[in-house]
Parts: C-alpha cells; structure tokens; sequence
C-alpha cells in the first residue's frame, strides 16, 4: 500500500489555492502529474469553507477543525489537500498533523503567479478594495507564505507549482 500524503497547498491569495484543490480532486489526467488516483483525493472542508484573517474567531475555531478532518479522512483516502490559510502557520496545525501522521508523507505544494495576474486575480475578490495598495498587499502576503514555508521546509517535502494558467506547471 502507498503511503497517506498530506499535501498544504501554500500561496499568496489568488494564487488559486481553492481551484487548484478542486481540479486536481475532479481531473484525473491533472492528478497523475502528482503520482496520484483521482479517486484516492480529497480535502479538508474546513479549510476551504473557512478562510480570512488570522483575526476573525469564527475563522480561528473551525480551522481548529483541519486536523479532525484528515484524521478522519485518511482511514479512506490516500491524498488529502489542505488549503493554506496564515493562521494555520500560527496555530502550528502542519505540525501537529506531522506528529500525529508520521508514518504519512507531508508536503507543501506552493503555488506562484506573475504579479501581473496575481493583481488582476485580486481584483476579482469580493473582499479586495479598489483604495488597496497591491504592491504593498503583495509584499506582505510574500513575507507570510515565504516564512511559514521556511519553518516547514525542513520536514516537508515542497514543489513550487506555476498557477498562472490551468497547466500547473512544476517550477524548477
């Protein structure tokens, strides 16, 4: 039997983190570039259905509830994708999953977009303000994902993946 695979899906926002997730789970041809059986992947609800700030409560609570959710969906799935979110990097969850999943592979699937997309991405936010400073905004959310990988990328194995179009791919 294969080994479990705990993948976080990293990247700034509107990197397409949430469409890379639902893809890959639905396109078989775009699972076998990971090595994996489309039949075989899933993700965390939670980390899909509960994003924002590292500030919002309700946000804060049930992200809690990412590891109960691949604890529960490894006995059945083989692959579980995670959406990255920075409070996950505070509440140290890809951590804890790697001390209560050691026997399962851990890895980080960082996903990057040229700027020029990225901001027109965010553009398309509901939560984007048209008054917000982009280059400002990128520089930060650059600082968050870069130092979380870099607590992580010691235990975790990480494959930076180009989402600036929907052919996802590796970059070297």
């Amino acid at each position: 039997m294969n080994k479990k695979e705990i993948v976080w899906i990293f990247g700034k926002s509107a990197s397409g983190k949430e469409t890379f997730i639902k893809k890959v789970v639905a396109d078989q041809k775009l699972a076998k570039k990971f090595n994996w059986i489309c039949e075989g992947i899933t993700y965390s609800s939670h980390s899909l259905n509960f994003t924002g700030n590292d500030e919002d409560k309700r946000v804060i609570s049930a992200r809690k509830n990412i590891i109960k959710d691949v604890l529960t969906l490894q006995k059945d799935f083989n692959v579980i994708l995670i959406k990255w979110q920075y409070i996950d990097t505070l509440l140290d969850t890809p951590q804890k999953l790697l001390l209560l999943l050691p026997g399962s592979n851990h890895k980080i699937i960082l996903l990057e977009v040229p700027s020029a997309k990225l901001e027109a991405r965010l553009k398309n936010k509901k939560w984007w303000q048209e008054s917000s400073d982009s280059n400002e905004f990128d520089k930060h959310e650059t600082k968050m994902v870069l130092e979380s990988v870099s607590k992580l990328k010691s235990d975790f194995e990480i494959i930076k993946i180009d989402s600036g179009s929907d052919k996802y791919k590796t970059i070297t």
